[in-house]
């Protein structure tokens, strides 16, 4: 198994190529991601996050109790780099030939002139008082899920920067049983499975990865294997979808025994959206996220 997991621009390039090859029906899709990933990525190596310091006995009491070690609007930010980002994701939206490319243009236009403060949003986003976005999506006649997902991906890298940090204060065999981010405690987006058959859970927010080692659904924490199936295809013999028959809740999963490529797991959730719809028309639900 000679694959790695990309983190940088050129290796998400690297990804990206490779999967384009693999899947040319998702040409258009993994362009655009491949854009905003590298983005991302370039941003957040120049970006200057605040460091999160956790009191000793704040930090001993989270961990004695299971807790995680932050909560989601307790994540700091660079907001001129983060707003700077939001217009980059505009712009590259805007240009995509994708059905937001119009919204897009909007946004970026009332970005530039100061009609729209991109600090609100990020504000709007984490302390979940969406009014703020509700209010910015109407004056510009757009969905406010849009506005959400382009102040998503303008604080991924904050959220990554802050969730490595603070993975200092994790220890592997006390967190492997975590349903939920022990940084942050979303729920995970995406699983994968290691060379030896070891599970590991991505969050669905700041893509912390954790193992999670027991046969068990991280959403309703049921333990009975004749509830907890999973179907492949065997075209798609590196993709699987874990199914749990008690909460009908669906988690995609990357088995990289079965492939030897670079992988940069935000782009492989976004390049298998035939997995989503065949999951969903089955009846099966995945955790909300804004990625796409």
């Amino acid at each position: 198994m000679e694959n790695l997991i990309a983190t940088t621009p050129e290796a998400i390039r690297t990804a990206a190529g490779a999967l384009r090859k693999l899947r040319p029906v998702y040409t258009q899709v993994i362009d655009y991601y491949e854009q905003i990933f590298t983005a991302q990525a370039s941003a957040g190596a120049a970006m200057d996050v605040p460091e999160i310091h956790i009191p000793q006995n704040r930090l001993q009491v989270k961990r004695e109790e299971g807790f995680p070690l932050i909560t989601p609007p307790e994540f700091p930010r660079d907001t001129a780099a983060a707003g700077d980002l939001m217009t980059d994701i505009c712009r590259i939206t805007a240009s995509s030939g994708l059905q937001t490319s119009a919204a897009a243009g909007k946004l970026e236009a009332a970005l530039k002139s100061g009609a729209v403060n991109a600090d609100e949003l990020f504000a709007g986003l984490l302390k979940e008082a969406l009014s703020t976005i509700d209010a910015v999506a109407e004056r510009l006649e757009m969905d406010p899920r849009l506005i959400r997902i382009m102040s998503y991906h303008s604080l991924k890298p904050c959220f990554e920067i802050s969730a490595d940090r603070l993975s200092q204060h994790l220890g592997e065999k006390e967190d492997a049983e975590k349903e939920y981010c022990p940084v942050c405690g979303s729920q995970p987006v995406l699983a994968t499975l290691g060379k030896n058959g070891e599970r590991h859970h991505y969050c669905n927010l700041c893509w912390y990865r954790w193992p999670f080692r027991r046969a068990r659904c991280p959403f309703c924490e049921v333990r009975e294997d004749r509830l907890l199936v999973y179907f492949y295809s065997e075209s798609e013999k590196e993709y699987r979808v874990d199914i749990c028959e008690k909460c009908h809740t669906y988690m995609k999963c990357i088995d990289l025994r079965e492939t030897d490529r670079v992988i940069y797991p935000p782009l492989e959730l976004a390049a298998t959206l035939h997995l989503d719809m065949k999951a969903q028309e089955a009846g099966y639900q995945s955790v909300p996220h804004l990625l796409y």
